[in-house]
């Protein structure tokens, strides 16, 4: 079966997960590691997050992996890639999205974005959301911190 064992294989590299050749390694988080890719369907690249093989048996880590992709596929916006597929191969079990050329946010992690500090500063409810009029778009759950 294929799959990424630990945090820092890369034996995907070279195969294939359903239609997609992965070719090389983007990153990893919490939730899996991220991968550039072939759609040699649809001949387009794409990024792959994979659910990492220890836990494709955990149902609620499927449950938490299938509902941050639902999460992003039910929003349209530039600033969120867009989800083609939620897939499984060989028990390997994957988002395909929208690879978003660029820069890597890792140097800002636990800094203030300019949005998160006007979020911060709007005084809104909890879980509200504010219209691009009001130049905010951002949950004002969102802090300074993260």
């Amino acid at each position: 079966m294929l799959g990424c064992a630990s945090p820092m294989s890369d034996e995907l590299i070279g195969k294939h997960l359903g239609t997609y050749l992965v070719e090389s390694r983007l990153g990893q988080g919490g939730m899996g590691v991220v991968y550039r890719a072939l759609d040699e369907r649809l001949r387009r690249t794409v990024a792959l997050k994979v659910l990492p093989s220890a836990f494709t048996s955990d149902a609620s880590r499927r449950r938490r992996f299938e509902r941050e992709a639902r999460a992003a596929a039910a929003v349209t916006h530039a600033s969120i890639a867009t989800v083609y597929e939620v897939g499984e191969h060989e028990g390997q079990v994957f988002i395909a999205m929208e690879l978003v050329e660029g820069a890597t946010l890792e140097p800002h992690r636990g800094v203030a974005l300019p949005w998160a500090r006007r979020c911060a500063s709007g005084g809104t409810s909890p879980g509200a959301w504010r219209r691009p009029t009001s130049g905010r778009w951002c949950t004002a759950t969102s802090s300074p911190t993260t």
